[in-house]
């Protein structure tokens, strides 16, 4: 909050009632109105952010340089990671039930088909909760049905195999 009083910046100007909200006994009574990304967008973006800034630095300029202000601020938007956010939901939703069909069709014994059951659901339930952010109570009805489903795939391939 230094450069709302600093010269140049702010130069005081929040000083009377409309600062009140900046000062920190106040700061919770602020909100953003902007749209908050998800955990697997703000982990990507925490992950990858700083790496992709060491490639792009090369050639992307800073934004206030663009603008003639010669800056070291650089602008990624969060757009892009909502996006591959999006990318890595569909390979792994085509991903899991696939890997897990192929996986327990191969397999012949009965107790290590369970076993699998178990991973694949475990690995499901985590990308679920954990990748997409869904609430827990989605998150259950989900793996439920995502078990169910391998459940009734399994006693499929043991009757057609006899």
């Amino acid at each position: 909050m230094d450069w709302l009083n600093r010269e140049g910046c702010g130069n005081g100007f929040l000083s009377s009632a409309e600062g009140r909200p900046w000062n920190g006994d106040h700061s919770a009574d602020l909100v953003c109105l902007s749209k908050q990304p998800d955990y697997l967008d703000s982990a990507l973006m925490s992950m990858l952010a700083p790496s992709w800034h060491r490639i792009a630095e090369r050639w992307k300029k800073p934004v206030d340089e663009e603008k003639g202000l010669g800056s070291e601020v650089w602008s990624y938007p969060l757009k892009h990671f909502v996006r591959l956010g999006n990318v890595f939901c569909v390979f792994a939703s085509a991903a899991i039930p696939s890997l897990s069909i192929f996986g327990l069709f191969y397999v012949e014994d009965l107790l290590c088909r369970l076993a699998m059951i178990t991973c694949f659901t475990l690995v499901f339930a985590a990308i679920v909760l954990l990748g997409f952010g869904c609430k827990r109570n989605d998150t259950f009805a989900a793996t439920v049905a995502f078990a169910a489903v391998q459940v009734v795939f399994v006693e499929g391939v043991n009757s057609i195999k006899g």
